[in-house]
């Protein structure tokens, strides 16, 4: 079984990410109850168990493409007690029905281990996935001098990206910027994400909030 965390935070950053997500999700009430929720590339329920332990029953989708984070999501929903909430843990969007669609599809320290093909595989989910009103919170690493870096973490890239790679792939499959933040502002500093290692370029960890583009 090994630690379930090191499947997506370092853990002396576990508690700290669970916390935040509670706290920007649920207390700082992002979240409604009621609200359909895909977390997208969901590791081992890090944020996901505040959000089971929110939501109405069977409100919890949680994703994840790695086989071994379902497994360890699983245990997690054990754990915790929270089976009762009735979750819904996938390792294919083509487990779920075809005309499921999300209020809110959250993809947290997921889109930036995505490299081109996977970055637009992702926005083509978000766009079938999201309700007509929904909206996706994603976070990216944005450099400031419209440098483009590449380094790795478990297998994957981990991409630093202008602004302007970020809104033309999101022009591509109709989704609009509606709102832009940096992590740090909503309490999640740059040291905490990549825990001192040294990039090589300039960047600000940024959120967006996106939605369909109907006009």
């Amino acid at each position: 079984m090994g630690n379930d965390r090191n499947l997506s935070a370092p853990d002396n950053q576990w508690n700290f990410r669970r916390e935040w997500g509670r706290k920007y999700l649920v207390e700082d009430e992002i979240l409604q109850t009621q609200e359909r929720v895909l977390d997208y590339g969901c590791g081992p329920l890090c944020i996901g168990l505040p959000l089971i332990q929110y939501l109405d029953q069977s409100k919890y989708v949680g994703y994840d493409i790695r086989p071994e984070c379902i497994t360890a999501s699983i245990r997690q929903v054990g754990k915790y007690g929270v089976a009762s909430k009735q979750p819904k843990l996938v390792s294919s969007l083509a487990d779920l029905p075809a005309d499921l669609r999300f209020d809110v599809i959250w993809c947290l320290h997921t889109l930036i281990h995505c490299d081109d093909a996977a970055t637009d595989a992702a926005l083509l989910d978000f766009k079938h996935r999201l309700a007509p009103t929904g909206r996706v919170y994603v976070n990216v690493n944005l450099t400031v001098n419209d440098d483009s870096w590449t380094g790795e973490w478990q297998g994957f890239p981990t991409r630093f990206e202008p602004l302007a790679y970020y809104a033309n792939k999101f022009r591509k499959f109709g989704l609009k910027v509606d709102q832009i933040a940096t992590m740090r502002a909503i309490g999640y500093p740059n040291r905490l994400i990549y825990n001192n290692r040294r990039i090589p370029v300039k960047f600000i960890q940024t959120m967006f909030i996106l939605y369909h583009n109907y006009g």
